[in-house]
């Protein structure tokens, strides 16, 4: 079976999330600067998030959400198994 890069770019995201990060909210600022090297452009991340949350992995949260004592724009709470 081919998966596409997409997919597997997801499923890359998917995993470090449940096995690297501890916090139960991310930012896509977060994965940026400290997520998988293959996910370090922007454009890429925001499809990987937008998979994520299609199948239920993340759960958008709404906007000016605080995270650590700070109103977020965009921020995504993991779902984890």
């Amino acid at each position: 079976a081919v998966i596409s890069k997409q997919v597997e770019q997801a499923e890359q995201l998917r995993t470090w999330l449940l096995e690297k990060w501890s916090s139960p909210y991310i930012l896509p600022s977060e994965i940026l600067q400290k997520g998988p090297n293959a996910l370090r452009e922007l454009p890429l991340i925001k499809k990987a998030i937008v998979m994520l949350v299609e199948v239920g992995w993340l759960i958008e949260m709404e906007k000016d959400y605080e995270v650590d004592g700070i109103k977020r724009q965009e921020t995504y709470k993991i779902v984890r198994p």
